[in-house]
């Protein structure tokens, strides 16, 4: 996404954007569709504020139970630029640089850094998802009642064995 930095002046402006997700992030089997764009300018005294938007659907498979799953992705942050060569500014590692007479930013990095580091590091189905059986792998999710007999703990056998000779 390209925003031009024409005319910007201390108002806020407001861009959107909607168009093919592909454009911006190659993960072809994680996310499809659209992405649904937003950003927020404001300009004060050389520094331009990008508060970001980003809206769209995610193809997921849970990290407990390996269900597959959709669940749409919304993430917000903020990022700052200095305008011109304002080296005083550049001591800031979280700000960028824009070089002075552009006429245009693009924010396609700025995007997919707020894509990727909006996703959770566990990738659940649902909050309360039990997860796989330990024993047979049985998703505990589906069958609530799911149990297995004590299996006895081997090192009790030789004990076992006099009880049952009793």
């Amino acid at each position: 996404m390209r925003i031009p930095l024409a005319g910007l002046k201390k108002d806020p402006k407001t861009f959107r954007h909607t168009g093919p997700v592909s454009v911006y992030l190659d993960d072809p089997e994680r996310f499809s569709g659209d992405i649904d764009l937003q950003a927020n300018l404001k300009l004060e005294s050389g520094i331009l504020h990008l508060a970001l938007e980003a809206f769209l659907g995610g193809h997921f498979i849970c990290d407990r139970c390996g269900t597959v799953f959709d669940k749409p992705v919304v993430a917000r942050e903020d990022f700052f630029f200095s305008l011109g060569h304002g080296r005083n500014r550049m001591k800031d590692p979280e700000m960028s640089a824009i070089p002075q007479g552009a006429l245009e930013i693009d924010i396609s990095q700025e995007i997919r850094d707020l894509v990727m580091l909006s996703l959770p590091i566990q990738t659940l189905c649902r909050e309360e998802c039990k997860g796989l059986c330990l024993i047979c792998g049985a998703n505990l999710n589906d069958e609530k009642d799911h149990h297995h007999e004590e299996a006895a703990d081997p090192r009790w056998a030789a004990l076992k064995k006099l009880k049952d000779n009793e």
